[in-house]
């Protein structure tokens, strides 16, 4: 959301700039349109692996395997740094130490 707050705006006062004062800043233009882009994709890409998610989740009923996989999402790892939700304190306690 940051690159879409920041580019937006710019890439506005940029094309206002450009059109009424005849200023060369088509250089940043390009990085301002990019940017949104990118951010676009980005966004696009995470509303797809949540939308996975939730569908796998309906599909199985299984609550566990979707927090699993949220927590992939929102650590962007694999099933290496997940931890199950049912773990116990005693694993906890081991895990912590």
């Amino acid at each position: 959301m940051y690159y879409i707050i920041v580019n937006l705006p710019f890439f506005i006062v940029r094309l206002i700039i450009w059109h009424l004062h005849d200023k060369h800043v088509s250089v940043f233009l390009v990085k301002n349109v990019l940017g949104v882009g990118l951010a676009v994709q980005h966004l696009h890409e995470v509303l797809l692996e949540v939308a996975h998610v939730i569908k796998a989740d309906a599909l199985t009923g299984d609550a566990t395997a979707a927090g699993t996989e949220m927590r992939q999402l929102r650590t962007g790892g694999g099933a290496e740094n997940v931890r199950p939700a049912e773990t116990s304190e005693v694993e906890l306690r081991e895990i912590r130490s």
